[in-house]
């Protein structure tokens, strides 16, 4: 089912289904959500696979990079040390995609 529907929209899906009394039911689906990074390798894997033409392709990545460059780091190591220096640092953690700011803006 989920290689008919990707091959139909031509786009990576996100399936909701349940299994009752050992049957599967289909509950909805859409194209799936993801990253700038993984756009443009979910792109190649399209193309590689014939799901998609190159030209296509390429629309893809563009657009993927496009969104993964808002998504870097903006901040320097040397901005964060003065961001810690000036009890600016607001936390530490690991993220769960790439982050946009390590420190406070200045006010």
């Amino acid at each position: 089912m989920r290689d008919l529907l990707e091959k139909r929209f031509r786009d990576m899906q996100d399936l909701e289904f349940t299994i009752e009394d050992g049957k599967l039911y289909l509950l909805q689906t859409r194209n799936g959500k993801r990253t700038g990074f993984a756009a443009v390798r979910v792109a190649i894997d399209m193309v590689d696979e014939g799901l998609i033409t190159r030209g296509r392709g390429r629309r893809a990545r563009r657009a993927g990079a496009a969104r993964s460059s808002s998504s870097r780091p903006s901040s320097t190591a040397k901005e964060k040390a003065a961001a810690v220096k000036a009890g600016r640092l607001l936390g530490k953690g690991l993220p769960a995609g790439p982050g946009r700011r390590l420190a406070a803006a200045s006010p």
